[in-house]
């Protein structure tokens, strides 16, 4: 996955309020 891949996933499930998966795909990273 490329970095800003993973920003604009991770803002935008942030922005729906799954803080969860954010969670996942900041463990992941």
């Amino acid at each position: 996955m490329a970095p800003t891949a993973i920003r604009v996933a991770r803002h935008s499930f942030t922005q729906s309020g799954r803080e969860d998966w954010a969670r996942t795909v900041t463990s992941i990273v």
